[in-house]
């Protein structure tokens, strides 16, 4: 599970910018215009509600960091903005980037299934340390794009595993098609943090895994409803 890399991380801001709309490309668009020498390569985008969630690498000069980005749009203006970034690093784990795969929505339909599979998965499963049901919510395959863990299920059941580790509280879940986003609060080695962590679910089961892991700031305001297990993976 990925430490906080840099400094600049989980930062919370209420902001009174100029009018934008709900959409993806608004979104984009702010992240492009934040500043002189600032960079940004937007790779996903996500949108639920009032919600936008943009995925991707920013560069303030020399210093490359991925992460998220979430907005909240109140009445076509920009209310709020949470961010949670770490440094983008040339090798992991997995061999795999902390960016890369697929990107676009392809099944938007899905969104709200996918969302209460997830939250499930985070509420019962891990908050819950049953560890040992991981199996049952992600292919044995898994890709992975946490900088400090393998592929597979099994590398990421090792790493949830790691003593004084784990999630106490989801805060809010972004679900858009086969992707989720979910910020939750928790600990690694006892140590507070919030977790970013965004889901790519494929017939009821996740295939893909990116995240962020950052000391403890900012938070968005939404809170998780209460849910049953879906029918697929059954209690």
């Amino acid at each position: 599970m990925t430490e906080p890399a840099t400094t600049k991380m989980g930062t919370h801001r209420h902001a009174d910018p100029p009018r934008v709309g709900s959409e993806g490309a608004e979104a984009r668009r702010l992240i492009a215009e934040l500043g002189p020498g600032f960079n940004a390569r937007t790779v996903r985008v996500l949108t639920e509600g009032d919600l936008v969630a943009v995925h991707g690498v920013h560069d303030d000069g020399g210093h490359a960091r991925a992460g998220f980005d979430v907005f909240r749009i109140d009445r076509g203006r920009l209310a709020e903005h949470w961010a949670a970034h770490q440094a983008v690093v040339a090798t992991t784990a997995s061999g795999n980037s902390q960016t890369d795969g697929p990107a676009d929505v392809t099944r938007p339909q899905q969104g709200a299934r996918n969302g209460r599979l997830v939250d499930y998965l985070i509420d019962t499963i891990l908050i819950g340390r049953k560890h040992d049901r991981l199996k049952h919510f992600f292919v044995a395959d898994l890709i992975q794009h946490d900088p400090l863990v393998g592929n597979g299920v099994k590398a990421l059941t090792a790493a949830w595993r790691t003593p004084g580790t784990g999630y106490e509280r989801r805060h809010t879940t972004i679900a858009d098609g086969e992707f989720v986003l979910t910020v939750s609060t928790g600990t690694v080695r006892h140590a507070p943090r919030v977790f970013y962590d965004l889901f790519r679910v494929d017939r009821g089961m996740v295939v893909e895994h990116w995240n962020v892991t950052t000391e403890r700031g900012g938070l968005p305001s939404s809170t998780p409803v209460a849910i049953t297990a879906p029918e697929s993976q059954g209690s």
